[in-house]
């Protein structure tokens, strides 16, 4: 387990790159389909993001969650471009997912 911190749950697209990150960095997961890639057919990109929103708008205040998912998605659901790699660390703010900070490995 790479990333030791207060997770009360981890979610990770189906994918199995992010599964492995998942398994890799967390060393559990629940897969959740509402984080799968939709950059093949973006006909689902409203209702997976929909998912995701509402999670993060309902979810208890207490413990983090971690979403492992693709870039598609997350700019989607926070409005923002990840570089490769990256964690993006958002909170439910305002009505909407906003990004509080990001971090990524140097290149």
């Amino acid at each position: 387990v790479l990333f030791r911190s207060r997770l009360a749950q981890v979610r990770s697209s189906q994918w199995c790159r992010c599964r492995e990150t998942a398994e890799l960095a967390f060393g559990q997961y629940q897969d959740w389909p509402a984080l799968n890639s939709f950059f093949g057919d973006y006909s689902t990109e409203k209702a997976q993001t929909r998912q995701v929103l509402e999670f993060a708008a309902t979810r208890p205040a207490s413990g983090n969650v971690m979403l492992v998912t693709h870039q598609v998605n997350i700019s989607a659901a926070m409005g923002v471009y990840p570089s490769q790699g990256e964690i993006i660390a958002g909170r439910w703010r305002d009505g909407r997912l906003q990004a509080e900070f990001r971090f990524g490995a140097e290149r």
